[in-house]
């Protein structure tokens, strides 16, 4: 059988991108232990695996998700069944999982192994790391979970292919059978440094807001993508409006674009952005821009161009609610608009920073994404029909050895 799922391997430029999560690690269990984790480490002896389980004991899957995730299980119960429902009457045989054999993660006796290589594909360690990290407190059972080591959606829906190939992407689009699970390339939207953390559960948004009334936007000129999907028209708005947005890119192609005139600009500072300017812009990536849940958890209204890519928690999001929709082209943006509609209702706008903002901090949380992450799990493991058999292109992954 030829292959339906287009090789797209990408070897990372950092070999330790799991460095950080090493990090974010050790502080998220001293909190879950109150503290008390370094303590143990030293008083104990205890290292590695050993100190993690005997701080926090690890359940079941299913006693994981009833014992932690009670709260959650109603809000993410339809998010997950519209993931997996091409699946639902055929669930999914070995010959499914064979077609995209590059970069998976076999989970197989509460072991975890990997795909020989597949540790240099681009997000490949950062999707390990999520699961490594999950199973410090779950025992997962046996299951065979294909990434897609990119950052677009692989498994485009064919009329031809059914039932079509499982991936799991951070992002896709409504034509793709990509599964979706959590994005932590930008790490934990509440452990970041210093001058990157924008949290603020006390917002400064409304009548009283003295920031400057503008826009703000940095990024790329789009990665495959360019310069499309509104980049241009806000780059150009910034040029010609820069009382409504200041815009900029931190990479410039020449001999693709020319001069940059201006639209090449320094790195400015998550937190700076935030703290400048009342309205943050964010606009499509290769596919989503893993940005946006960052933008909600700050206390500065996102202003989000409508697109059709999707992140795992989009269905849960309401324009007006959590954000103030924007429309863009390649060409034109109705920033204007949008901005004079906000300023002139302030008070509907703090009411919007407080929704994000409650939003950011339960779904997008370490909690709410791990309670998303493993009801999916528990949902796909459901569906596989094999017994999970070890190949000769794996390797076994002790925690964080991927990187």
């Amino acid at each position: 059988m030829i292959d339906l799922i287009p090789r797209m391997v990408i070897v990372a430029s950092d070999a330790r991108e799991t460095a950080y999560w090493e990090a974010w690690e050790e502080a998220y269990i001293d909190n879950e232990a109150g503290g008390l984790g370094m303590w143990v480490r030293e008083k104990a002896t205890m290292t590695g695996r050993r100190w993690r389980r005997a701080l926090l004991g690890r359940k079941s899957l299913k006693g994981f998700l009833h014992a932690e995730c009670r709260d959650y299980l109603a809000d993410y119960a339809p998010l997950v069944r519209q993931e997996l429902k091409l699946w639902e009457k055929t669930g999914i045989h070995n010959d499914l999982l064979e077609r995209s054999r590059d970069a998976n993660v076999i989970i197989h006796q509460d072991k975890i192994y990997l795909s020989h290589g597949a540790e240099r594909a681009r997000l490949i360690p950062t999707y390990h790391a999520l699961i490594q990290r999950v199973r410090l407190r779950v025992k997962l059972p046996d299951m065979v979970i294909p990434l897609n080591p990119g950052d677009s959606p692989l498994a485009l829906l064919r009329k031809e292919i059914s039932p079509p190939t499982p991936i799991f992407s951070f992002c896709k689009t409504r034509n793709y059978s990509d599964i979706m699970l959590p994005n932590i390339i930008e790490g934990d939207v509440f452990v970041r440094p210093k001058a990157k953390r924008a949290f603020r559960p006390n917002s400064r948004a409304g009548p009283k807001d003295k920031r400057m009334p503008k826009a703000v936007w940095r990024g790329s000129t789009g990665g495959f993508g360019g310069l499309e999907k509104g980049r241009a028209a806000l780059l150009n708005l910034g040029m010609s409006r820069p009382d409504l947005i200041d815009s900029g890119v931190l990479d410039w192609d020449y001999e693709r674009y020319g001069p940059d005139e201006g639209r090449l600009k320094e790195k400015m500072e998550f937190g700076h952005q935030v703290d400048k300017y009342k309205y943050l812009v964010w606009v499509p990536g290769n596919c989503a821009s893993v940005r946006l849940a960052l933008q909600l958890a700050s206390d500065a209204a996102v202003l989000k161009i409508e697109s059709p890519e999707l992140e795992w928690y989009y269905p849960l999001l309401k324009p007006y609610q959590h954000y103030i929709p924007m429309v863009a082209n390649e060409s034109w943006v109705n920033l204007e608009e949008v901005i004079g509609w906000a300023e002139a209702h302030q008070e509907e706008v703090a009411k919007i920073v407080e929704n994000a903002t409650a939003f950011a901090v339960r779904y997008l949380s370490a909690q709410g994404r791990d309670c998303y992450f493993l009801q999916l799990l528990h949902e796909y493991h459901k569906l596989q029909r094999d017994k999970v058999k070890l190949g000769s292109n794996v390797e076994y992954t002790p925690e964080w050895s991927c990187c």
